[in-house]
C-alpha cells in the first residue's frame, strides 16, 4: 500500500522500483499495481516495459467486464514468440480459459511455457482459476527454425479477467491489449511513407462466416476505395496493408473495417526500414 501525491493538473513519472516515488518491494518480482482514483479526482496512467534495448507500452486495465475478449493475432515460430498476460482485476476468484484458433477457426495446438511454474505443454487451450489480483503468464515457444504458426485467441471468463499480448522477435517487443465488446467498426491509422510499412491482422470472433467491409482513406479524409475480406467462423487473416490495397503505398491515412454483421477484432503493426516495429492502437466504435 502507498500513495502518490499529485497537484491539480499535475504529473509524475518514476521507475516502479524506485525508493522515492515507487515501490521497492516490486524489485525482482512479477505482479500488478493498482492505482485507485481518489474521491473527486480524475487520473490517467501509462506503463512502459523495458527489456534490454526493447521498450514498449503496458496497456492500462480499467472497467473490466466479464465478457472476455479477443487477441486478433497470435504468432509462434519463425523467430516469433507471443507472451500473454491475463489478470483478474476483480475482488473474487475467476475462471479464465484461453483458446487458440488457426486461420480457419479450428483449434490451433501451440508449444507453450507457463513462466511462473515452468510447465511446458503443447495444447490449444489453457484453463486456470485466478485469485483476485492474480495474473497468469503464457508464452508460445516457437523457435526461429520452426515453421511459423499464426492465428487468434479467445478469452472466456467467469469474472473480471483481461490482459494483453507482447509480440517478441529479434530482441524487440510490441504490446496489444485484449479487445473487448462488439464494435460496429474498427479504424487503424497507417503511415507507409519514408520506408515505413503497416501490417494488419483481423479475427472473426463470431460463429458465422462474415464479409468484412473495408474503406481506405488518405490523411485528408478522402476515400480511396472499398473492398471486402471474407473470414470464416472464428477465422483469422493477416497481411501487409499494401499487399491488399495498393492505394495505401507511400501515403498516410486510415483504414476502417466494418463488422460485417459479426464480431471482429483488429490490430496493426508499424515497421521501420531498419526492422524496428511497434503496435498501432485499434480505434473501435
Amino acid at each position: 500500500m502507498g500513495s502518490v501525491n499529485l497537484p491539480a493538473q499535475g504529473h509524475n513519472s518514476f521507475m516502479l522500483t524506485d525508493a522515492q516515488y515507487g515501490f521497492p518491494a516490486t524489485a525482482g518480482k512479477r505482479g500488478t499495481v493498482e492505482f485507485d482514483t481518489p474521491q473527486n479526482g480524475q487520473i490517467s496512467v501509462l506503463g512502459l516495459r523495458a527489456n534490454g534495448a526493447a521498450i514498449t507500452t503496458l496497456p492500462v486495465l480499467a472497467n473490466i467486464g466479464t465478457g472476455g475478449g479477443t487477441l486478433a493475432q497470435i504468432a509462434s515460430g519463425g523467430g516469433w514468440q507471443t507472451l500473454i498476460t491475463l489478470v483478474n482485476t476483480g475482488n473474487s476468484s475467476a475462471l479464465a480459459q484461453l483458446n487458440f484458433l488457426d486461420e480457419q477457426g479450428n483449434p490451433m495446438t501451440l508449444p507453450l511455457l507457463l513462466p511462473q511454474t515452468g510447465v511446458v505443454s503443447s495444447t490449444s487451450s489453457i484453463t486456470q482459476t485466478l485469485a483476485a489480483g492474480a495474473s497468469l503468464l503464457i508464452q508460445t515457444q516457437g523457435l526461429a527454425d520452426q515453421a511459423s504458426q499464426v492465428g487468434s485467441a479467445r478469452l472466456t471468463t467467469t469474472g473480471a479477467v483481461s490482459g494483453f499480448a507482447i509480440f517478441q522477435n529479434s530482441g524487440q517487443e510490441a504490446v496489444v491489449p485484449i479487445e473487448t465488446g462488439a464494435a460496429s467498426s474498427i479504424t487503424l491509422v497507417f503511415d507507409n511513407t519514408n520506408g515505413l510499412a503497416t501490417g494488419v491482422a483481423l479475427a472473426n470472433s463470431s460463429g458465422v462466416q462474415v464479409a468484412v467491409p473495408v474503406t481506405l482513406f488518405d490523411d485528408t479524409g478522402v476515400a480511396l476505395g472499398t473492398a471486402s475480406i471474407n473470414l470464416p467462423a472464428n477465422g483469422h487473416t493477416s497481411f501487409m496493408l499494401t499487399d491488399q490495397f495498393a492505394a495505401a503505398a507511400n501515403i498516410r491515412g486510415s483504414v476502417e473495417f466494418g463488422s460485417g454483421g459479426g464480431q471482429i477484432g483488429a490490430l496493426g503493426i508499424r515497421a521501420t526500414a531498419a526492422g524496428a516495429y511497434t503496435s498501432i492502437p485499434a480505434m473501435a466504435q
